[in-house]
């Protein structure tokens, strides 16, 4: 990781009074990669990413785990306590180009989650990555 400084005044800090379950959410994953991938090339975003609705804590947990799991090129700035709480992206990586060439297409992804729904399975980014390259060869006529 490297570590760099944001000034307070890019950061959004969320209620400390505001709990919820950290529970991955494939649709709020899929955003945050929109997200960045509609970037201008080569702009930096150092913040965080807001989105209506949802908690900042959960959205700044998922930023978290997509650089951790090396679908961002990024670094995390934290908290006192550890917490994610600002971030600079310079991109997605390779792998989550590849992700999200399979996961933009609605149809294929509304298919993959009530498939994985269906079958009772816990979705995990594992899981989804490899649902949606099936899916999404089917789709093309490949598999």
């Amino acid at each position: 990781m490297i570590p760099f400084a944001l000034p307070a005044s890019r950061l959004t800090f969320c209620s400390k009074s505001k709990k919820f379950p950290m529970r991955f959410d494939p649709e709020m994953m899929r955003e945050i990669l929109k997200a960045v991938e509609n970037l201008p090339a080569g702009e930096l975003l150092n913040g965080t990413i807001a989105f209506e609705g949802r908690l900042q804590a959960e959205t700044n947990e998922h930023i978290q785990l997509l650089i951790e799991d090396d679908f961002l090129k990024g670094a995390t700035r934290r908290d006192e306590k550890g917490s994610p709480r600002g971030f600079m992206i310079r991109g997605l990586t390779m792998k989550g180009h590849q992700f999200m060439a399979n996961a933009r297409n609605d149809t294929i992804w509304k298919k993959v989650i009530q498939q994985a729904k269906e079958r009772g399975q816990s979705v995990t980014i594992t899981i989804l990555d490899g649902l949606l390259q099936q899916a999404a060869k089917k789709f093309a006529g490949l598999g």
